[in-house]
């Protein structure tokens, strides 16, 4: 054969290889996807697998055995809701001896545990195909954090045989309320003629295909490599859900603000809609999930209303994660699930504030110049101040996703909760208010400011300054008459700073910190208006005191005359942390009296 028919010959079958390669990728493509079983996915996919093992996904559910089950069945009695239970093994079996449908005490075999950790529950089998969620669970978490005990779920309702909580009723069942996001493949397959249901799954706990969809078309397309030849791959490697990112996005640092931001907007949600199918509160409004169709296709997410969220979006009742997450500036900003956890241990991608560090500038951010607490305290975590825990099923701390500022304010304004107040729970709300004002200024009064040259400046100071319609003096005391409501504050060189306050929060703000007024009474200029006249008197203040819209202070005259009466008038209030700016006129005038 010549060197022409030999490359002639190589043509043809490098043509057919890629003809049947094409041929192949089309049929495969035209295969409805099933469910492969995740045994399939260990051979390609070892490190996510060993991942995974030992997950809460992978603890989900599972068949009760001596391995899996972590409650203590040696003959224990527990007693709650005026039952007294018993939790023993017979023939190597779980057994609970409790209250059943009719109020009378039976023994029953537990069939499967439901979930791990902090808590775990336990399905007992019931006729017509249910599994019932048994209402005392065992506390997992270690003994010094006060678990490994039995405990009920709703400790502080009463409930007997008759109630929709009893673990016996439709409200407790399995099949209806929880199978759908603990089992993998999972068809409820309820009978309405009969009442009864024949659920099936393909893996008991949540398995790869949980989030993946049915793999069959990508097994057999990663099956289609030869020793020769590499597998035949569509678009998507066969996968029904694409949950990895096409678009070369990538977090950075913008320049300007020094603010993380990604560097390709974000399109679409749809690793999110994924997790949200078990991660939000939801009703299922298809019978059969759609793998990768939006949320809205099979579920109804759960809207921010009474009683499932505070009026200001933070979670109250049981409404998980996603709810929350979506309310987020990082949501609109493209931040996903796996930007903070890792998607097969769900383990955090780094302990503690580094997995906010992974975008927020440790420098910046994990600093007590932007906490206010000691540095490796509680109160310096992250999620201490932005995702505030809720506990719910007693025991189980679930954190608000929303990624809020604390807001005090609103605590007083509408009455929802704030983070401050959750930690200090000693302190009054208008005190968590004001806390953040006062750091700021004892951290503007506590730095050095240099300019361009590096030339050190003075520290910014600070005027407090109160209106008032009328002003009276008598016996030492000053009374503001009439007192506006809004109490203005401001700095003027080197830093240019507004901001205001409440006057009613002014009064306890007086006495916050161990450099407060009430240790270091300030001095204050107030201007009286008289006609075409001013008059101001210069005086140290102590002791405020305010009743209705009068507003008044123990004080020293130090420069003037303080009218007896007088008209529309202001106060004007010097910081503490003395001396004052220049151009500060009540500053300027206690350092002419000082001269």
């Amino acid at each position: 054969m010549t060197m022409k028919h030999r490359r002639e010959v190589l043509g043809t079958v490098l043509a057919a290889i890629v003809l049947n390669q094409t041929v192949l990728a089309q049929a495969l493509d035209a295969l409805p996807a099933t469910y492969a079983g995740g045994t399939t996915c260990v051979d390609c996919h070892q490190a996510e697998t060993e991942r995974w093992q030992g997950s809460d996904h992978d603890r989900a559910m599972t068949e009760a055995t001596e391995a899996t089950v972590l409650g203590d069945f040696r003959d224990v009695a527990f007693t709650a809701q005026g039952v007294t239970s018993r939790f023993y093994r017979q023939d190597g079996a779980f057994m609970v001896r409790t209250d059943g449908p009719d109020g009378q005490l039976h023994d029953y075999p537990i069939r499967y545990t439901f979930g791990w950790w902090p808590l775990q529950q336990y399905l007992i089998e019931f006729p017509g195909g249910r599994l019932q969620s048994l209402g005392i669970a065992w506390d997992s978490r270690a003994a010094e954090d006060g678990g490994q005990r039995w405990y009920h779920l709703y400790p502080n309702e009463r409930i007997d045989h008759a109630s929709r909580l009893h673990w016996t009723g439709r409200d407790q069942n399995w099949n209806y309320q929880c199978a759908e996001c603990h089992s993998t493949n999972l068809e409820k397959h309820y009978d309405l003629a009969t009442d009864s249901f024949h659920t099936t799954w393909s893996e008991i706990d949540v398995a790869c295909e949980s989030c993946h969809g049915p793999a069959s078309r990508h097994v057999a397309q990663a099956r289609s490599a030869t020793p020769d030849t590499p597998p035949v791959w569509d678009a998507d490697k066969g996968l029904v859900v694409q949950l990895a990112d096409r678009d070369g996005g990538v977090w950075i640092h913008d320049a300007a603000s020094g603010q993380p931001k990604r560097s390709v907007p974000r399109t679409q949600h749809r690793q999110i809609e994924t997790c949200a199918r078990c991660h939000s509160r939801r009703g299922q409004i298809s019978e059969r999930d759609q793998p990768g169709r939006p949320l809205g296709d099979t579920h109804r997410l759960a809207l921010l209303e009474a009683p499932l969220y505070h009026p200001d979006g933070q979670i109250k009742d049981e409404v998980f994660d996603v709810g929350s997450f979506i309310q987020s500036r990082m949501y609109a900003k493209g931040v996903t699930c796996t930007d903070c956890h890792d998607a097969h241990s769900l383990k955090l991608k780094a302990p503690g504030n580094g997995v906010c560090a992974q975008c927020h500038q440790p420098a910046r951010y994990d600093a007590e110049s932007h906490h206010h607490h000691a540095p490796g305290s509680s109160g310096a975590a992250c999620v201490a101040c932005h995702m505030p825990q809720q506990r719910y099923m007693v025991i189980d701390e679930r954190a608000d996703h929303s990624l809020r500022i604390p807001r005090p304010d609103l605590t007083l304004k509408i009455g929802t909760p704030n983070a401050c107040n959750a930690c200090h729970t000693d302190k009054s709300t208008s005190a968590a208010l004001l806390a953040p004002l006062a750091l700021t200024l004892k951290t503007a009064q506590a730095t050095e400011h240099k300019d361009k040259g590096g030339e050190a400046h003075a520290k910014p100071q600070f005027l407090f300054v109160q209106s008032a319609e009328g002003v009276t003096y008598a016996d030492g005391r000053l009374t503001l008459k009439g007192i506006s409501p809004v109490t203005i504050l401001f700095s003027d060189r080197p830093e240019r700073l507004a901001d205001h306050m409440a006057t009613e929060n002014f009064v306890p703000f007086w006495g916050e910190g161990a450099d407060s007024f009430k240790s270091d009474p300030p001095n204050g200029t107030l201007s009286v208006v008289e006609g075409e006249a001013m008059d101001n008197v210069v005086m140290t203040l102590r002791n405020p005191r305010l009743a209705g819209r009068d507003l008044s202070y123990e004080v020293e005259v130090l420069e003037g005359r303080p009218p007896a009466s007088g008209g529309a008038a202001s106060l004007f209030i010097d910081i503490i942390g003395m001396p004052l700016t220049p151009v500060s006129f009540a500053g300027a005038r206690r350092r002419m009296w000082r001269r």
